[in-house]
């Protein structure tokens, strides 16, 4: 995987973590990133966070 890229991911799940705790239960590199197609500077990194609980409003 790209080193931009996993840097990236690696924030990205960093940040969502401090924001969502223990209801971020799962984190999943889709599109490019997760089909290993992803080019640099034409490909967008699609994430899906997945949580326990449905968030409220604030959190959002």
């Amino acid at each position: 995987m790209d080193t931009e890229v996993r840097r990236y991911l690696d924030d990205l799940v960093a940040v969502a973590r401090t924001v969502l705790g223990e209801n971020l239960i799962g984190a999943y590199a889709a599109g490019s990133v997760g089909l290993d197609a992803y080019q640099p500077g034409r490909s967008d990194i699609d994430v899906a966070l997945l949580c326990a609980d449905p968030l409220p409003e604030a959190a959002k």
